[in-house]
């Protein structure tokens, strides 16, 4: 096509000659100039190479403007990236969640109220009187105003507002008698215990009323007194404050539709409370329902559990959770759905990335911290994904569930609301992770890599004397353990002993509770403690770091900064506007003396005067008389005495030196420049 074309629309001038044209010299406007250097001899015109030094600083330049394009482009791409995961993580995120959570508070536990707070049971009949007085009318929408029943509400709690996903049920988890060893001294007194809540030692045996073991097929087991196994109920292992239970247990449901089943309940309630549910194998109990609030397209599972510990008494605990399960029927929703394939392109997209390195650099690779951080990050956001994909199938099984029963069948959010903390946890990682790689983006500023040079200087040091600092301090949290674990709750275990201790070297504690508990020891062991580690022991952590960093900071400071990306960015701004020019342009010959400037030294002093005293011969004498050597005050003396005429022809001939005088100090005040 190009061939036709230029063949039908060609110039018919062709045989004007335009060889004159060629030989002379192009117009260049006021914006252009030569890319070389020529020169106009007889022969035509001569092409004049280009500064070689200029040439080699242009292209340092060039490789410099690469990698900052580079690295732009990776910032940028980065930038996206970490946009994705923002909307990824705090998409799930609403206001609402604290609002909906203190509305479900204040309806259920009840702070403030000194006869009905949950916070407050501590007892057996303070727990029953909360059922009958709090849980209960809580549960169902009571009746109006006018005392009419409230039609169309059976499934909402009594605020009104916020939907019950199937019904809420009492769930125990008992302990196996004999689960724990009496001492021989006293096994005729007390023939039996029972220890702490363990998984292990969970009972599920069938019982009658008052907890009788059944003998025979034939004896009816009433439903209170039936264990259901944790795949019945779709329920996971859960941690409360004192120790774990399984998903499994006796239930009792808390289901009413109409005032008349409500008193029905309570009767029900009533009825366990006198057969003795709870006993001295009871090591929990559960109250467990989901609700829903379509105002705000928030779900929500609450967790209300009594510990019952072997020692006598109730620990109150309370979960309540909101999420958001359904995210894309609204605008939102659609945009996080494209946001999330945009973050499986991106994961598929770094993974050959680190895919290629990986083979190319062989073990090495997993020897560079970045390295593996990335690694890291790649296979938590696939089990993220594939948590996520997961989370759908049974948030549909849910509501498909609901849906059937039209309310009324027995729903369990634990498992959606334990993969929504678990993507939280995967979610959180990677965004950690992601933040954290802007300091490897910007390692090309000297500033930035401190931290990291700091870290390396003084890691050796760091590793030695952190494990003095664990001994020392391993030594107080088990002090502290000893003295106050059977006082105090913050120092009750080791794991809190040693938080507890955490704590006081950042100034946060309750000193008056360990002087109420110890008032000898304590403050002896407060004062070693503090003088100890927060006085000495940090101190000296603290001289390390900060030796290291003077010594990087030295360091950095000789060193040059290459890749500044904020003079960068002005410079290329500067020049998209025309304020600013290239660093390094190749320069005409004409300039590139005055550039070039020779390094004078003390040793190069004899051959510069050397080379004045040569010029001054070639430029005063025809003869070119040698002032350098020995031998010209012998000539000289040799042609005077042998030829007065001769002496005279050269002293007429020097005469016209005073017409050029005028053009000798320009001569040799360029010499002189040079020297």
């Amino acid at each position: 096509m190009a061939i036709v074309i230029s063949c039908m629309c060609r110039s018919n001038d062709y045989d004007e000659d335009d060889a004159d044209e060629d030989e002379e010299d192009p117009h260049l406007k006021k914006d252009e100039e030569y890319l070389h250097d020529y020169k106009r001899t007889k022969k035509g015109v001569v092409y004049q190479p280009v500064d070689l030094e200029a040439l080699e600083e242009a292209r340092k330049e060039r490789e410099k403007e690469l990698k900052m394009y580079s690295v732009i482009q990776e910032i940028s791409a980065y930038f996206l990236f970490l946009w994705v995961i923002m909307i990824l993580s705090y998409g799930n995120r609403d206001p609402n969640n604290f609002y909906l959570r203190e509305a479900l508070v204040n309806g259920f536990i009840k702070p403030g109220d000194l006869w009905v707070e949950f916070n407050n049971v501590n007892t057996e009949k303070k727990f029953w009187n909360w059922t009958y007085t709090a849980l209960v009318p809580e549960l169902f929408a009571g009746r109006w105003y006018n005392d009419r029943d409230p039609l169309g509400l059976r499934l909402y709690l009594d605020d009104r507002n916020n939907l019950k996903i199937g019904y809420a049920v009492l769930r125990q988890v008992r302990i196996q008698p004999r689960s724990c060893k009496v001492s021989w001294l006293i096994e005729e007194i007390t023939p039996e215990c029972a220890g702490f809540g363990s998984v292990a030692f969970e009972d599920g045996t069938l019982y009658t009323k008052g907890w009788r073991k059944v003998n025979s097929t034939e004896t009816l087991v009433p439903p209170e007194y039936k264990y259901l196994t944790a795949s019945q109920l779709k329920g996971y292992p859960f941690w409360g404050q004192v120790d774990w239970y399984g998903g499994g247990g006796y239930v009792v449901p808390l289901e009413a539709e109409r005032d008349s089943d409500i008193k029905v309940l309570l009767q029900r309630l009533k009825r366990l409370e006198r057969e003795g549910w709870i006993d001295k194998y009871t090591r929990a109990v559960f109250v467990e329902f989901g609700t829903y609030n379509a105002q705000v397209n928030l779900f929500c599972a609450i967790t209300i559990l009594a510990e019952f510990i072997p020692g006598g008494g109730v620990i109150p605990y309370y979960h309540i959770d909101p999420l958001r399960l359904l995210n894309y029927h609204t605008g939102f929703g659609f945009f996080q759905a494209v946001t999330e394939i945009v973050f499986v392109i991106f994961t598929i997209f770094f993974t050959v990335r680190e895919l290629r390195r990986m083979i190319r650099e062989g073990r090495e690779y997993f020897r560079q911290y970045w390295n593996v951080a990335e690694f890291l990050s790649l296979i938590v956001s696939y089990t993220g994904i594939a948590n996520h994909v997961y989370k759908m199938f049974v948030i549909s099984e849910i509501l498909r569930k609901f849906t059937e029963t039209e309310g009324r069948g027995y729903v369990k959010l634990q498992e959606a609301v334990l993969l929504d903390e678990l993507f939280c946890y995967q979610i959180g990682f990677v965004m950690s992770i992601s933040t954290l790689k802007f300091l490897k983006l910007l390692r090309f500023n000297k500033r930035i890599g401190i931290l990291s040079s700091t870290l390396r200087v003084c890691a050796e040091e760091l590793q030695s004397y952190s494990v003095c600092l664990m001994v020392v301090f391993m030594a107080f949290v088990i002090l502290f353990w000893l003295l106050l674990g059977r006082f105090v709750h913050e120092f009750s275990t080791f794991v809190y002993s040693f938080e507890s201790c955490i704590s006081m070297m950042l100034k946060k504690f309750n000193y008056e509770d360990m002087y109420a508990a110890q008032p000898i020891f304590t403050p002896i062991a407060f004062f070693t403690f503090s003088l100890a580690t927060a006085v000495v022991l940090i101190n000296i952590l603290l001289s390390i770091i900060i030796r290291s960093f003077e010594n990087v900071k030295r360091d950095v400071s000789l060193q040059s900064n290459e890749y500044e990306i904020l003079d960068f960015f002005i410079n290329r701004v500067k020049m998209l506007t025309g304020l600013g020019k290239a660093k390094v342009r190749p320069l005409p010959s004409m300039y590139r003396d005055k550039k070039k400037k020779p390094k004078d030294t003390v040793a190069s002093f004899p051959d510069k005067v050397d080379k004045l005293v040569d010029f001054i011969n070639d430029f005063y004498f025809e003869n070119q008389v040698d002032f350098n050597s020995r031998d010209f005050l012998r000539k000289m003396n040799l042609d005077v005495a042998r030829n007065n005429k001769t002496f005279d022809r050269e002293k007429k001939k020097a005469k016209p030196v005073k017409a050029v005088k005028s053009k000798i100090p320009k001569s040799i005040s360029e010499r002189f420049d040079d020297f």
